[in-house]
């Protein structure tokens, strides 16, 4: 299994339509990647899809994460002022949303989520609950 498919060390990129499967990381955004906008991408069956680390200021919109291993999208502690907007992420093994951040952003979060969905996922539909609908 190749390690990742996508990974923007870089900002103000466009991510549109690819597809990443069977990685360790599906799109991966690292290291001050900032500014980026990710649409209409799909990733399945890898071990994490979508994950966001120490970057903001991304646009993430009609993304399809399932069947991965853990979550669909993470965030971790130092990505904010990340906007997701319309993405599913369904029968993932644990969070279809992962957002470990805090700030004034979605429940406490310090990014904003809206309309996004979420079912089927293994540990509940996102971690905090309520990122998505519906929760398991």
């Amino acid at each position: 299994m190749p390690k990742w498919s996508i990974v923007a060390i870089a900002s103000s990129n466009l991510f549109h339509l690819d597809t990443a499967n069977v990685n360790y990381y599906g799109i991966s955004i690292t290291i001050s990647s900032n500014s980026n906008t990710l649409s209409g991408n799909t990733t399945n069956y890898n071990n994490v899809g979508f994950i966001l680390t120490n970057s903001s200021s991304n646009t993430l919109s009609g993304n399809k994460a399932n069947y991965n291993v853990q979550n669909g999208f993470s965030l971790n502690t130092f990505s904010n002022s990340n906007t997701l907007t319309k993405n599913s992420a369904n029968k993932n093994g644990f969070y279809g949303y992962r957002d470990d951040s805090t700030g004034s952003g979605t429940l406490g979060t310090a990014n904003s989520y809206s309309s996004d969905t979420c079912s089927g996922n293994g540990f509940g539909g996102s971690s905090p609950s309520g990122l998505g609908s519906p929760q398991p």
